[in-house]
């Protein structure tokens, strides 16, 4: 299907959902005039046979399911702001229905996190999510892989949250290293223990080989490496090669990636020729799978150029001689 038709057919779509919101939202009038009997019961389980009753509880749920449904098909159209208002109305719905410590509120939390997300509104991000892990812990237990996604997610938000801090960064992105000067200590140590947790659960549940638990493990390194903990992240990162190697094998793209931010991390400790044999190992195995042409070869190489203009050589002092620049992650 053609982006022309798809758009066309969203379109459609919308315009027959607003259609059912608003039939839902007079509905919902004409029975609230000619019922004054009780209300149906918060948590959902109401067993009333009284018409009414049945009546009010369909209705409630069309307009739950149809806000969602309208809250995705706006963040499929990159309306991420209405994506957002939807998926509040949604969640609200949810609670009058279904209790505020329903199952269901995690999905819903975490997809209003997401679009909250993109329109930069960090601390409602933020604030959706630690709300989604309360309910997660105490629906699924602390050890869940469930508690672990969401300790991920909620880290990368509170890192996203100041304007000089980059974490989610997409494999075979190269881009400029920026440090989390603007974090506090408390946020800083909130984000490493969330990273933590989620790496020790999913090496408990997984196994530590298992590719879930090793993303773990390097967002964990990432984190030390916008936090200027050079030789932590290097410590970290190298685990991470050796598990990348074993799990993906040594000429994979995961393995490629691991050693670019392994050298990413030398570099900024000033151990340059360390960095160096990094990325021309990364760059061989781009070379080799992807083609010297593909975007991360050619970004690797050129971070191999940039490093050879300085005229980097053992008997220099990296920590002094370094370019301010700090790529490849």
């Amino acid at each position: 299907m053609d982006l022309e038709k798809q758009s066309c057919r969203l379109k459609e779509a919308g315009a027959s959902l607003r259609d059912a919101e608003l039939m839902c939202t007079e509905c919902g009038k004409i029975i609230s005039c000619s019922y004054s009997g009780p209300s149906p019961r918060a948590d959902g389980n109401d067993d009333s046979t009284h018409p009414h009753i049945v009546t009010m509880v369909t209705v409630a749920r069309l307009e739950e399911d149809i806000a969602c449904a309208l809250a995705r098909l706006s963040f499929k159209q990159n309306n991420y702001e209405l994506a957002g208002r939807y998926f509040t109305k949604a969640v609200d719905h949810h609670i009058s229905h279904h209790g505020n410590s329903s199952e269901g509120l995690i999905v819903l939390l975490q997809e209003l996190a997401r679009a909250e997300g993109y329109c930069k509104n960090y601390s409602a991000a933020a604030k959706a999510l630690s709300t989604a892990l309360d309910i997660s812990q105490l629906t699924h237990g602390e050890e869940s892989e469930g508690v672990a996604y969401i300790c991920r997610t909620l880290a990368s938000i509170r890192l996203m949250s100041t304007k000089d801090a980059l974490m989610s960064l997409e494999d075979g992105d190269v881009t400029t290293h920026v440090t989390i000067s603007e974090l506090s200590t408390e946020d800083a140590a909130e984000v490493e223990q969330l990273l933590r947790r989620a790496e020790g659960i999913m090496c408990s549940l997984l196994g530590e080989e298992h590719c879930e638990a090793i993303e773990c493990k390097e967002d964990l390194a990432r984190f030390y490496l916008l936090a200027s903990r050079y030789e932590e992240a290097v410590s970290v990162q190298r685990g991470v090669v050796k598990l990348k190697k074993k799990t993906f094998g040594t000429r994979s793209r995961e393995a490629a990636y691991s050693y670019k931010l392994l050298g990413t991390a030398y570099m900024s400790a000033g151990m340059v020729q360390e960095s160096r044999k990094c990325l021309e190992k990364a760059m061989n195995i781009y070379s080799s799978v992807l083609g010297e042409n593909h975007k991360e070869t050619v970004c690797v190489m050129r971070s191999l150029d940039l490093m050879a203009s300085f005229g980097f050589s053992d008997r220099q002092d990296p920590l002094h001689s370094r370019p301010l620049f700090r790529t490849v992650v």
